[in-house]
C-alpha cells in the first residue's frame, strides 16, 4: 500500500472493548484515546481514530454505544463485531466446518476492512487492543498496509492456559508486532518469560486514575443509612466477581474478623459470574446482616463508597490456570480517595499497592490468612491513618496524562523509525 504520510501521525485503535463495555481495559483505551484528541493540534499530537464493534461476543448489541460514540470527543466507528461471535454449540463434523468456514470468510472481511481504514484515514501507527481474538491481525497487517503495528496487554491473556487455536499461538502474534504494550512491570516480565520476545519491543505503559474524579472527602452519612451501615469498621471491596479477585476468600475471612471486632461490616460492589455463589455464601455463614451486595456503581457512588470506608480490600489471588490481576485500577482508585488497600501478593496489583505505605500485601492462598491480614489492619489504626495520608500522594504517580505520555513515546518512537 502507498504510504501517504501526513504532518500529525495517525493511530488507528482497533479494540473490542470500548465503552459502553464495562472493564479496566475498556477504560484504559477510552481514556488514551479521549487525551490523545484532547491534545490534537499541540506539538507532539497523534492524532486517533477508533474501531470498534456494535454487537458482543455473545451475539448480543452492546446498550449504549450510540450514546457513548456521540459524547466520548474522538472518531470512532463500528463493526457489528471483531470477534465471531460464539451463539450456538459446534458439534458434529458438519457444525465444525460451518465454523471454520464462518471463521475464515469473517477474518478475511475484517482484515480487508483494517486495510479499507487505513487507507482511507491515512493512518501511520496500528493498535490491536486484544492478544486472543485481534492479535492474529498483526502480521497480516504489516505486510499489507506496511505500518507498524502494536499489540496491547493485559494480564490475563498473557498468563492463563488458553487451550486454543489463537490461545496457542500467543507468542507467534507477539512476535508479529512491531511492538507490544504491557500494563505493567509484572505483565511485561511475564511475556518476556513465557513468550520470548525481545526486551527492547516490549514496554511498560501503566495504567492511570482520574484523578479530578477520585479524590479523598467526608463521610456519606447517607451512604451508610442506604446500606444500612453502623458506625464500626467499614471494609469495602469493588470489581468484577471472578474466582481471581479473591471476594470468595473475603466474605469466608468475615467471620473470623467478626469475632475481633462485633461490629464490623464488608459493602461489597460489582457484579459477575460468581455473584450467585457469592450471595449463597453468605446465607451459608449468616453473614446476611454483615455483609451487603450493592450490585453495580454509578461513578459518583463509587467515590461515595470509597470514602465510607476504613479499607479498601481485593485479596487477589493467580489460579491455578495462570489467570491473574494484570494491575488492580481499583487499588488507585481507593488510593486517590485517601484509603488503604488490602490486595494479593499475586500478577501486577504489588506495583499497584505499596506494601507496609499504602497497604498491606498478603499471600491470599485462604481466608485465614485473608482474615489474619484484616484483623492486623483494622487493629492498628494509627497505621491505617499513615496509610491514609501516604495513599493519595501514590495515585498521583499514576495519572491518565503520565500513561498517555508514556504512550505517545511508544507511538512517537516508532513513527521515527518509519
Amino acid at each position: 500500500m502507498e504510504r501517504i504520510r501526513q504532518n500529525t501521525p495517525a493511530l488507528l485503535f482497533v479494540s473490542d472493548n470500548f465503552p459502553p463495555v464495562i472493564g479496566g481495559s475498556a477504560m484504559v483505551y477510552d481514556r488514551l484515546c479521549r487525551l490523545l484528541q484532547d491534545h490534537s493540534g499541540k506539538p507532539g499530537a497523534i492524532r486517533v481514530v477508533a474501531l470498534s464493534s456494535t454487537h458482543g461476543f455473545d451475539g448480543a448489541e452492546k446498550a449504549g454505544w450510540r450514546v457513548h460514540d456521540r459524547t466520548c470527543g474522538y472518531p470512532i466507528h463500528r463493526r457489528r463485531h471483531l470477534a465471531t461471535p460464539q451463539i450456538r454449540p459446534v458439534t458434529g463434523l458438519v457444525s465444525r466446518l460451518h465454523n471454520l468456514l464462518d471463521e475464515v470468510r469473517f477474518s478475511t472481511a475484517l482484515l480487508f476492512h483494517l486495510v479499507r481504514t487505513v487507507r482511507r484515514e491515512k493512518i501511520d501507527i496500528i493498535c490491536l487492543g486484544e492478544l486472543l481474538t485481534l492479535g492474529w491481525l498483526a502480521g497480516p497487517l504489516r505486510w499489507m498496509t506496511r505500518r507498524p503495528v502494536i499489540l496491547y496487554t493485559h494480564g490475563e491473556e498473557i498468563t492463563q492456559q488458553v487451550d486454543t487455536i489463537f490461545g496457542r499461538r500467543r507468542g507467534r502474534f507477539l512476535a508479529n508486532a512491531s511492538h507490544v504494550i504491557a500494563v505493567s512491570r509484572f505483565c511485561r516480565s511475564q511475556i518476556l518469560e513465557r513468550y520470548g520476545v525481545e526486551p527492547s519491543h516490549v514496554s511498560v505503559v501503566p495504567n492511570g486514575v482520574d484523578l479530578n474524579r477520585f479524590t479523598a472527602g467526608a463521610r456519606d452519612q447517607e451512604f451508610h443509612a442506604r446500606f444500612a451501615v453502623t458506625d464500626g469498621p467499614l471494609v469495602v471491596a469493588a470489581g468484577r466477581h471472578v474466582e481471581r479477585k479473591g471476594f470468595d476468600y473475603l466474605i469466608e475471612a468475615m467471620p473470623l474478623v467478626q469475632r475481633h471486632f462485633p461490629t464490623v461490616r464488608l459493602v461489597l460492589a460489582g457484579t459477575g459470574p460468581l455473584t450467585p455463589h457469592l450471595k449463597a455464601r453468605c446465607a451459608d455463614l449468616d453473614m446476611d446482616g454483615i455483609i451487603r451486595f450493592t450490585g453495580p456503581l454509578s461513578d459518583s457512588d463509587l467515590v461515595r463508597l470509597y470514602r465510607a470506608a476504613d479499607l479498601f480490600a481485593m485479596p487477589n489471588r493467580t489460579m491455578p490456570d495462570g489467570d491473574t490481576e494484570g494491575f488492580g485500577l481499583v487499588f488507585l482508585e481507593a488510593a486517590a480517595c485517601g484509603l488503604p488497600s488490602l490486595a494479593g501478593r499475586a500478577g501486577g496489583a504489588v506495583e499497584a499497592v505499596i506494601d507496609g505505605t499504602t497497604g498491606c500485601l498478603v499471600q491470599a492462598d485462604t481466608p485465614g490468612a485473608v482474615a489474619d491480614a484484616l484483623i492486623r489492619l483494622l487493629g492498628q489504626p494509627d497505621l491505617l491513618q499513615a496509610m491514609r495520608a501516604a495513599a493519595r500522594p501514590h495515585a498521583e504517580t499514576f495519572s491518565w496524562e503520565n500513561s498517555a505520555d508514556c504512550f505517545v513515546k511508544v507511538l512517537q518512537l516508532l513513527d521515527k523509525a518509519q
